[in-house]
């Protein structure tokens, strides 16, 4: 499952438990942010990569 439907799997048909799916909603973005800022220097060099001509 990925994560986006994990996330929607949340949601009830009638009622949906917010805190659970906020809560949901900060792991998965806590973990992206985390591997960018461990790889933010390679981001930065293949953009810059990218844009030299030459």
């Amino acid at each position: 499952m990925t994560l986006s439907a994990g996330l929607a799997s949340l949601q009830g048909e009638h009622t949906t438990d917010y805190s659970l799916l906020m809560a949901g909603s900060v792991l998965a973005i806590w973990l992206m942010v985390v591997v960018f800022i461990l790889l933010q220097k390679q981001f930065i060099e293949g953009i810059a990569i990218t844009g030299s001509k030459g």
